[in-house]
């Protein structure tokens, strides 16, 4: 409603002003030639009152474009404060490292070791499979792939986009075509969220057009969803609104459409990230339209995805999802049930500190705490 609102308040002011001001003009030179005083007299009148309903035309105009800046400001905070994370390479790559048991042990390491969020130990374990000379190049992508992804969550992002590179450098080695595919797709959607955190939106911007066409001859329709939901925040970064509210529905339908595939039951891990990444373009187009009812929607696919990302068994995809769930239950609080709605966020971001503590993850817990606090700022009975 309110990128609608935007763009048509807009062209509409914009057609007044020049209506008036053309007629205005038009008006004063007939005037030249009107022989009539009276007449003459009547027309410049008419002429300077059209100039004037102009500027005040064009005055509205500049006090709504003001309050649209500060609409969009407000909406790309809430999208800044959701917490994304990279993906490794598919479970096809990274299963054929079993055919070295050294390289499978260093992956199993470094996987743990990122499930309890110690990335740089992570990328030590890692970094066995690239030193070994025995690495073949498909090796060698998961690698530089999980290491990026390392990277990442401890916002190093040139150290990410360098080794996403090279995993993305290597990937033509792989001969089956369908995998080869499916690794470049997922390598570049890698690359174009590093841009946008980089806010290099145009070539984030191109990365995502070029996934989708990738995802979509792949037929995957999650993948087609989370390039979709990009391109729908990269409009909206460079306020193309119109484009920008139509990929946000297409990514939600393509969500939807992919957990009539991956249930619960057949596919719990694709399932909670599914329901994660539904939750954050449910509550990013709750900034845009109807806050309430996306608000809610956001929460529900938020709990969904709870359901398998379980504090003991997940714990850091736990802490990034009660993060998200905390920021939508205060943006809900905003316009339903403030006080109860404070509470629930206040309780989900301190179910994320279980994980996200000052001396393991700093930064991480720098934001919680950072979200903490505007809660605690609009909380009636904190």
């Amino acid at each position: 409603m309110l990128f609608q609102k935007i763009v048509s308040f807009e062209e509409r002011l914009m057609d007044l002003r020049n209506i008036y001001n053309i007629c205005a003009f038009i008006l004063v030179l007939l005037a030249i030639f009107v022989p009539s005083i009276f007449i003459k007299v009547l027309m410049v009148i008419f002429g300077v009152a059209m100039f004037i309903i102009g500027k005040l035309v064009q005055t509205k105009d500049e006090q709504e474009r003001k309050k649209t800046s500060i609409s969009v400001k407000v909406i790309k905070a809430e999208i800044e404060k959701l917490q994304l994370n990279i993906e490794g390479m598919p479970k096809s790559y990274t299963d054929k490292l079993k055919d070295n048991p050294l390289f499978w042990h260093a992956y199993k390491v470094g996987e743990e070791y990122e499930r309890k969020g110690k990335y740089k130990e992570a990328i030590k374990s890692y970094h066995k499979i690239l030193k070994n000379p025995l690495a073949e190049e498909e090796s060698r992508i998961v690698a530089y792939s999980l290491i990026g992804r390392c990277h990442f969550r401890l916002f190093e992002f040139k150290d990410t986009m360098q080794n996403l590179q090279m995993a993305l450098n290597n990937i033509k080695v792989v001969e089956d075509k369908e995998e080869r595919l499916k690794g470049k797709a997922l390598m570049i959607t890698n690359i174009a969220l590093i841009y946008r955190e980089l806010g290099q939106w145009k070539n984030a911007l191109k990365k995502y057009k070029s996934t989708l066409k990738l995802y979509r001859k792949l037929d995957d329709k999650l993948g087609s969803a989370d390039s979709l939901y990009g391109i729908y925040i990269v409009y909206l970064y460079l306020n193309k609104p119109k484009k920008a509210l139509r990929k946000a529905k297409e990514a939600i339908q393509a969500y939807q459409e992919s957990l009539k595939v991956r249930t619960l039951k057949d596919f719990p891990m694709d399932y909670a990230k599914t329901q994660f990444n539904l939750g954050s373009a449910y509550h990013t187009l709750a900034e845009v339209k109807d806050k309430a009812e996306n608000c809610e929607k956001a929460i529900q696919a938020y709990q969904e995805s709870l359901k398998v990302r379980t504090l003991k068994d997940f714990p850091m995809d736990y802490a990034m999802t009660q993060n998200n769930l905390g920021i939508a239950y205060d943006t809900l609080a905003e316009v339903k049930d403030k006080a109860e709605n404070c509470e629930k966020a206040i309780q989900a971001y301190q179910e994320s500190l279980k994980v996200r503590t000052r001396k393991d993850l700093p930064m991480d817990y720098a934001i919680i705490q950072n979200n903490l606090a505007t809660v605690f700022g609009v909380n009636p009975s904190g």
